[in-house]
């Protein structure tokens, strides 16, 4: 992601270098609609905290814990449209924009490890995260460099997430898992550059940094052992590169 974030900045200053050689600025007030295509990278970072009791000993119960802490890093392709309305002070505008993506990625593990107490016994953890939409409403500054409008943007992030954790061993315990399907709110922030190409259509380059914050499992995962309770959490963020295409509806 680090290489495509160069790549974005590279692509803006192809696109703002023969837009600012103009003789005169763009028209970019007024509401507008469009697409954008693009990668992003999620990182859900889970934990798993297992309260104590008479079936665990100490060692084993951090055995699950830190089997269970899993900083997964997955690439997707997104797609969606944007909404927005413009006004211009000068060469400053100030706009607002929502947008709605759809990434759909998934990413899961299945581990199966012998306990440390007792190698002859083992136990399997299961964890999986899936998040398929993301959507934003956000603000935008930017500046109007005789064409090429750059801009930061940020606001209210929101998104679709399930986040699954399973346990069983081989000694009693049957496998049963904890699932939290939620739309979850957050925050989103980061900038582009757009110009205009023809007939009030401009195309667009940007990258957006956006925290879901943390999901969260309570309850009791292990099948026949009661008083077994359970904390699972994931710290759910993306790093999007997107292009998109506007049309001006004035």
């Amino acid at each position: 992601m680090h290489k495509q974030i160069l790549a974005l900045m590279a692509s803006a200053a192809i696109l703002a270098g023969p837009a600012a050689a103009g003789d005169k600025g763009g028209n970019w007030s007024g509401l507008y609609a469009g697409f954008h295509l693009g990668a992003t990278e999620m990182s859900a970072d889970t934990s798993r905290t297992i309260d104590a009791n008479t079936y665990w000993l100490a060692i084993n119960q951090a055995q699950v814990e830190a089997v269970s802490a899993i900083d997964f890093e997955e690439q997707g392709f997104v797609g969606g449209f944007q909404i927005g309305y413009n006004h211009m002070w000068d060469w400053v505008l100030i706009g607002a924009e929502a947008d709605l993506s759809y990434n759909s990625i998934d990413v899961s593990s299945a581990q199966i490890v012998p306990y440390a107490s007792d190698p002859t016994i083992g136990f399997q953890t299961v964890t999986q995260v899936d998040q398929d939409w993301l959507g934003t409403l956000r603000l935008r500054l930017g500046f109007d460099l005789q064409g090429a409008l750059l801009y930061a943007t940020g606001g209210l992030a929101i998104g679709s997430v399930e986040f699954t954790q399973g346990f069983s061993d081989t000694n009693f315990v049957a496998f049963s898992a904890l699932t939290e399907d939620e739309i979850r709110t957050g925050w989103t922030a980061g900038g582009g550059v757009e110009i205009g190409a023809f007939a009030g259509t401009t195309f667009r380059v940007e990258y957006l940094h956006t925290d879901l914050g943390t999901a969260k499992l309570t309850g009791q995962p292990l099948t026949g052992i009661p008083g077994t309770f359970q904390t699972g959490k994931a710290d759910i963020t993306h790093d999007t590169i997107r292009m998109g295409m506007n049309w001006n509806l004035n």
